[in-house]
């Protein structure tokens, strides 16, 4: 094996080993990281739209990956918009028992941190700040599952 494959395979048993979280943090700043994302998607779940506002900053901005090679293939909403669609209930129409909603934090800086929910359908990167004492989304970029297209 060369080095470079020893390197890798290093990584990869190093972060497995962490298990829900891609990167050690403290329990503390996992714990709120994870129940932002889990207001995020169990809001969208549940049709609870203050729930999702809370996980929001104002100015977020959720961007959709189309499929690849349409040079529209970026759509963007914000975070108005998607506490709007929340309350619509459109996320309430998946089924209570088909839930799917897998939190890793993937790597936290300071006050930035990096997210992965998996959902039923899709998979979601959140970008966070932390504000004041509590931490937002800013950013979400998100595309179905492949399955799901």
């Amino acid at each position: 094996m060369n080095r470079l494959n020893a390197i890798g395979l290093a990584l990869i048993m190093g972060t497995a080993s962490l298990g829900a979280n891609a990167v050690p943090c403290e329990p503390a700043t996992c714990a709120a990281l994870k129940a932002v994302a889990l207001d995020y998607i169990d809001g969208w779940y549940d049709g609870n739209a203050a729930r999702m506002k809370q996980a929001l900053h104002p100015q977020l901005v959720k961007r959709a990956l189309g499929p690849a090679g349409n040079e529209d293939n970026l759509n963007e909403m914000g975070a108005d918009g998607l506490v709007f669609y929340t309350g619509k209930g459109i996320g309430a129409t998946t089924v209570p028992a088909l839930r799917r909603a897998e939190v890793t934090v993937l790597d936290v800086s300071g006050n930035m941190a990096a997210v992965k929910v998996v959902a039923t359908d899709w998979v979601d990167y959140l970008q966070l700040g932390r504000v004041g004492e509590n931490w937002k989304i800013v950013n979400v970029v998100w595309e179905r599952h492949p399955a799901a297209k």
